[in-house]
């Protein structure tokens, strides 16, 4: 959740820095907004941003719930952990 929210925000903020160069430089930015560029910079910042969100999956303990339909348990939870012991 933290990687897709981060994620878009900081998509909003190279979206508004691309308005910037169109508005404000809009010849000499031509060069430098295109695709292939466009393409990098959002790749970088994906890369920084689940490299930046990485400790949480070693923080964090994941469970999953499994339902069971028996009337004597409700759900069941297994524990998965991430430590390095």
């Amino acid at each position: 959740m933290h990687v897709t929210a981060h994620a878009s925000v900081y998509t909003l903020v190279l979206m508004s820095l691309d308005r910037y160069l169109a508005v404000v430089h809009p010849i000499t930015s031509m060069t430098i907004r295109n695709v292939r560029n466009t393409s990098i910079v959002l790749a970088v910042a994906w890369l920084i941003i689940v490299v930046a969100n990485a400790p949480m999956l070693l923080e964090f303990q994941v469970y999953q719930f499994i339902i069971i339909t028996s009337p004597k348990v409700l759900v069941k939870m297994r524990r998965y952990n991430f430590d390095a012991d």
